[in-house]
């Protein structure tokens, strides 16, 4: 790691200090069961020897240790799977008092989310939904048309948007871009525009779980997913749905962060990602994790909630975090740095060749944007930065 990397990372991870000390953002992977079968699904492991569900004892333990360590004011407690909402109704309500019960103790502030497929919504999960203010992200790929060749169960999906709408409980979609909608992404943004759907979080599929036998997008179909959402943005000047991730990438190329922007607030986007610095994930064995994107492999565990070894638990943190040669050399040179997403290295680890095609892409973006009307781009830029206020779903909880 260079010198100047290894000091960003230091100015973030204080050693004698560091070890859960900035945790935000709280992750449970309540479950490893789902009622879909997904083509691309990155939960998929069949062989792991993982606990179906998590058992309630993990998740106070893990609470109890996060909350007696970070310092963190406001927490998010994010719930995903598997199928988040296959889990018992009376556990979700107990691990939701204890940490209610823990943020008392520490003074914290407490938010939660979740992510779900949305497909077994009944009315006692919708009324704990509402209770404790859930906010809920589903994923559907576009109409039905395309999405039942990938995810399925598109109607009932449909269905339980309008029910979390009703409640003012639903957060957006994640529409994963793969093989048969990657070339007809403003039709997929019109159809959620139709549906009244206006934050959108389109993502490149990546071969992994599931779908690792899947042929990866080439940089030519990736750029086509980038060109189609940007096309899609600029006719409707931003005023419509919000695509997160080509908001964040039009965001920087008109306003361009500085090393404090992105020491300030570390995320998916920039180039240290908050991976086991503001955010940690716990898998139904008890086992910690980066983030949700690194737990296919063990590679990058950082121990359990039974047994955490701090000097462990930063070694995997520099590991994790670790750039390339090539990153050191060449991209902090890189014309398209400004728009950079600077990749997953949870999911780089398995396909390198999808985040190699992203990287060319975005190369290929930069340069389309280039020869586009800037008045128009930051025109839009004004109307995103708008509309995320309103549609984002931190917007429910502005403190997140």
């Amino acid at each position: 790691m260079c010198e100047a990397k290894r000091k960003l990372m230091e100015s973030e991870m204080s050693y004698d200090s560091y070890v859960l000390k900035n945790i935000k953002d709280i992750h449970f992977e309540v479950c490893n069961v789902c009622d879909l079968s997904c083509i691309y699904c990155s939960a998929f492991h069949p062989t792991s020897g993982k606990n179906p569900f998590m058992p309630l004892e993990i998740a106070q333990r893990y609470i109890e240790l996060v909350f007696r360590r970070t310092c963190a004011p406001d927490i998010g407690l994010m719930f995903y799977g598997g199928e988040a909402l296959l889990q018992r109704v009376t556990w979700f309500r107990n691990v939701i008092e204890y940490a209610n019960y823990q943020a008392t103790k520490y003074n914290k502030k407490l938010h939660f989310y979740m992510q779900s497929c949305a497909t077994v919504l009944d009315s006692e999960r919708l009324d704990l939904i509402e209770k404790y203010n859930i906010v809920i992200g589903t994923s559907l790929d576009g109409p039905p048309e395309i999405n039942e060749k990938s995810r399925g169960k598109t109607k009932l999906v449909m269905d339980s948007i309008s029910k979390l709408k009703e409640i003012g409980c639903f957060g957006g979609v994640i529409c994963t871009a793969n093989e048969y909608n990657c070339d007809r992404i403003p039709e997929v943004l019109q159809f959620f525009e139709e549906q009244e759907i206006f934050w959108v979080a389109v993502n490149i599929v990546y071969s992994i779980g599931r779908g690792q036998d899947l042929n990866p997008l080439s940089t030519e179909r990736v750029f086509s997913v980038y060109n189609g959402i940007y096309n899609y943005l600029e006719q409707t000047r931003g005023k419509r749905v919000i695509e997160a991730n080509m908001a964040a990438r039009l965001d920087k190329y008109v306003y361009p962060p500085s090393s404090t922007d992105f020491r300030e607030k570390l995320s998916c986007n920039h180039p240290i990602c908050g991976g086991g610095i503001t955010l940690v994930l716990c898998d139904s064995n008890g086992d910690l994790y980066p983030c949700g994107c690194a737990n296919m492999t063990t590679q990058f565990r950082l121990g359990n909630v039974n047994l955490l070894n701090d000097d462990y638990f930063m070694d995997q943190i520099y590991a994790f975090h670790a750039k390339s040669r090539k990153n050191d050399e060449k991209c902090h040179s890189c014309h398209a740095a400004q728009i950079c997403n600077f990749g997953c290295t949870g999911f780089r680890a398995i396909d390198k060749v999808t985040d190699a095609s992203e990287c060319q892409a975005t190369k290929m973006l930069h340069s389309f944007l280039a020869k586009r009307d800037p008045e128009v781009i930051q025109e839009v830029v004004h109307n995103l930065r708008t509309g995320k206020q309103e549609h984002d779903w931190r917007s429910k909880h502005p403190e997140a």
